[in-house]
Parts: C-alpha cells; structure tokens; sequence
C-alpha cells in the first residue's frame, strides 16, 4: 500500500496554465469547421493543461489530445465556463 502513494504523484496546475487557457479560449473559433465544431479551438486551448497533467507519459497526452478532440460546440460567451469546467 506505501508503494502505490510513493508512485501516485500529485500533479496540480499553476496560474500560469489556467492564464494561458483563458487567453487561448479567445481564439477558438479561429478553427472552426462544420465536422467536429469548435473541438480543435478547444483542443489548443486546453494544451497547457494536458501538457501540465500528461507531459511526460507521451501515451496519455495523446490520449487527452485525442478526448479533447471529440465534438464540441456552444456559444462563444460561454465557452470560458466550460473550458473552466473542465
């Protein structure tokens, strides 16, 4: 059980990164297209997150990358709320 706290290491997201999301959310509609929405924009948007969480397990960033990039659209007033949320 000692060894399974020792290797769960606790990452947590800085200032720096939740900044670095609110001012990429200004771009999103920058990569708009009719397939998947606004899911790219929201994608770069959350980069400095998953980079912060999955930098060094390139096998799970590319796994974030890849759930960040499902269908995603609202309204661009409301888009920080849910780039918060999640």
């Amino acid at each position: 059980m000692a060894d399974s706290v020792v290797n769960n290491k606790r990452k947590q997201l800085t200032k720096k990164d939740l900044r670095s999301v609110m001012w990429r959310h200004y771009q999103l509609l920058g990569a708009f297209n009719y397939e998947r929405q606004m899911s790219l924009g929201y994608a770069w948007a959350m980069t400095p997150v998953l980079k912060r969480l999955y930098g060094d397990n390139d096998e799970e960033l590319q796994k974030g990358f890849k759930r960040h990039l499902e269908f995603f659209n609202c309204a661009t007033s409301t888009s920080p709320m849910f780039l918060g949320i999640s």
